[in-house]
Formats: structure tokens, sequence, C-alpha cells
């Protein structure tokens, strides 16, 4: 996080000592304190400016896990390497300022990047976490001495936006032993999560925006997942047009007025 300062999408922790988590303190107990929260409070609340709230804030998120993930290594050369795995993304991690700005937090688990310098290959780590809620498919039956790489980040990137277009969780709310066996299964196969019929079948832009997003960060395999900035450029592609249309629309109403 020390690295990470920069970022206005990650908690600030300049004036606190040795803190990975900070909920508590980022906040200070003001209205809704994480996405988790907002979403489930917003949910059925489809309105174009929540809807258009909700592709912002999916921008920013997106924006804060690429800096995550591109943040500089002590020998950094300019090669495009990622040195952070974040290793808990979910909606309950990355807290909503008074502002309405997304930051992540919760680093404690987070894995350092190393890289072969002769291969220039990521060396990976091994996953530790096999839980399906938030996982992604390739750490649900790892292999012996298999590892993952920043790749689990992207698709647990997916998760928070289901959850934040939905308000509901893409594998159900109830972690019960039971389901663990069943969900686990889902999630390796890399079937997707069904969304509710009012968004799979929805034309409105910032839904198709953010539901493009999800299903690209849901792709199974890691290789061919998209990194975290080019889930952000698609992103803010689609917010921009957004808000080029509402600006053509509104000069057109002003000429019309005019006229």
């Amino acid at each position: 996080m020390e690295r990470l300062t920069s970022s206005p999408y990650v908690v600030d922790i300049y004036g606190y000592c040795g803190q990975s988590t900070i909920s508590e303190l980022a906040f200070e107990g003001k209205g809704i304190d994480n996405l988790y929260r907002l979403s489930t409070a917003l949910k059925g609340v489809d309105t174009p400016y929540v809807l258009q709230t909700k592709l912002q804030i999916a921008v920013m998120i997106s924006l804060g896990l690429s800096h995550i993930h591109s943040v500089a290594a002590d020998d950094d050369k300019g090669q495009d390497q990622a040195t952070i795995a974040h290793y808990d993304v979910n909606p309950r991690n990355v807290i909503i300022t008074p502002a309405g700005i997304p930051k992540f937090n919760d680093f404690n688990i987070a894995e350092f990047l190393t890289w072969n310098p002769e291969t220039k290959q990521q060396c990976g780590f091994v996953p530790r976490f096999h839980d399906p809620w938030w996982r992604a498919p390739e750490e649900m039956f790892p292999f012996d001495n298999s590892t993952v790489d920043e790749k689990v980040d992207v698709y647990s990137l997916g998760n928070i936006f289901f959850v934040l277009l939905t308000g509901m969780e893409p594998r159900g709310k109830e972690h019960k032993k039971q389901r663990l066996k069943n969900v686990s299964n889902v999630v390796a196969s890399g079937e997707y999560p069904s969304f509710p019929d009012e968004y799979s079948n929805s034309t409105d832009p910032s839904i198709k925006a953010i539901r493009r997003g999800i299903m690209l960060c849901y792709e199974p395999d890691p290789n061919m997942r998209p990194s975290s900035m080019e889930i952000a450029k698609g992103l803010f592609a689609a917010l921009n047009d957004l808000k080029e249309t509402a600006n053509g629309q509104d000069a057109m109403k002003v000429k019309l007025h005019s006229s």
C-alpha cells in the first residue's frame, strides 16, 4: 500500500503504521463504507443516473486494479510486467469514500510477483485459497506446484462488477459447506454466472458496457484473459461514448429551443 500511495483508487496509508487493512480508519463510519453495501443498497434502482454512476465506479475500480498490477519494481527497466497481485479482490475490500470514490483496501494476503530475467516469464505464485465464491477457475483444483498470476485478480474483478450491477453475488449468497464442492466444480468448468433477465436482455448502454466487462473478466483461460488496464480502457471508452451522446442530445435540445 505504501508503494501505491500515488493511486487515487487505493487507500492512502500515509500517517498510519503497519496497516494492511484499515477499513475503520479509511471511512470514519460515515454512510455506506464498502462496495458490497453500496451495491446491495442500490439493488433494483436502475435509473439512467444510477446506472451511469455504476459504470463510472467500474471504470475507477478497474483503473485501481491496473495501478496495483503495474506498480514499478525496484529494478524496473520499463518492461510491461505485473509486480503485485492483490489476491483478495472482492466487493467488501473496496471502500467507498464520502465523495463516492472506490478505493482498494486489505492487502494482507497480497503477493509480490517475480520474473525470470532470462526467459522474461513470470514466476507466479502457488494459490492458497480454493473456496469458489470470489476466486478464479485456475484456483479451484490446482495441480502440484502449479502457479497463478495477477489474472486471478482480473477474474475476481468480474465478480465485483457483477455485484455492482445486480446487487447479487455471482455464485449465490449462501456460502454453505454443502455447496462448496458443487460451486467449485462450476467455477472450475469456466461456466459463467447467470444474469437476471433485466440485465441479460437490457439494451441500456451502461448495463451493456458493464456486462461486456464482466464477460471479458470471466474468460476461463488466464492466458486469454485481458489485463486490468485493457478492461479499464474498454469501460472508459463506453463511458466516454455515453457522455458524448448525452452532450449531443443536450446540444440538440438547446438548438431546438433556440429555433
